[in-house]
């Protein structure tokens, strides 16, 4: 994950480290950037709060995030994050506040979210995540604006239900010599469909 703008403009990374000498450190620290000129490889443990909404990073959120237990709240939203959401997520067990909103996810929320106990705030919504919502603990407790914006996604607390007609399904076009790959989901005759482009 890292700021396409300044990455193209640099060609190189740093890593952000804190250099605290002879002396003892007793809180924990927040960290926001907004229009950082630095790409950010490396994150310390000790932040409890981690916002770094609107700074055109791109690419896919990395496993590491799992890594960072004391953290208790994560914004990246309005970015251009690509990917899944990382099964790691679901380790994060002190986070009460998760917004990864408007940005180009893919995929299914993770189940694996359901054991985060004192989430209080989810923030999903304009993505273009799949599935059926995971229930469970906190997730029952999210409305329909922690969801909205991703069509392909069913179950409570949204009106669509999940239906069962479900596949993934790769065609090959001749003429522009790509494979084509269609996911394609009927819940309640609404169809919803993905396709991605790839290079033979």
């Amino acid at each position: 994950m890292k700021n396409v703008t300044e990455a193209a403009e640099d060609g190189f990374y740093q890593y952000m480290e804190l250099d605290i000498v002879g002396q003892q450190y007793y809180d924990y620290g927040n960290l926001a950037t907004k229009g950082n000129k630095t790409p950010l490889v490396k994150i310390p443990k000790i932040f409890a709060s981690i916002d770094f909404s609107r700074n055109k990073f791109d690419g896919e959120i990395p496993d590491v995030i799992g890594e960072l237990h004391d953290l208790k709240g994560l914004n990246l939203s309005y970015n251009k994050l690509t990917g899944h959401i990382p099964q790691s997520m679901g380790n994060l067990i002190n986070l009460e506040s998760l917004d990864l909103s408007s940005n180009m996810l893919t995929g299914r929320i993770p189940v694996k979210l359901t054991n985060l106990d004192f989430l209080e705030v989810l923030d999903l919504s304009n993505n273009h995540l799949v599935g059926e919502i995971p229930q469970g603990k906190q997730f029952n407790t999210f409305t329909n604006d922690s969801y909205e914006g991703n069509l392909g996604l069913c179950g409570f607390p949204l009106s669509k239900n999940c239906g069962k007609q479900c596949r993934e399904i790769w065609i090959w076009m001749e003429s522009s010599g790509n494979w084509i790959w269609m996911w394609i989901c009927d819940w309640n005759r609404h169809w919803v469909l993905h396709v991605f482009d790839r290079k033979a």
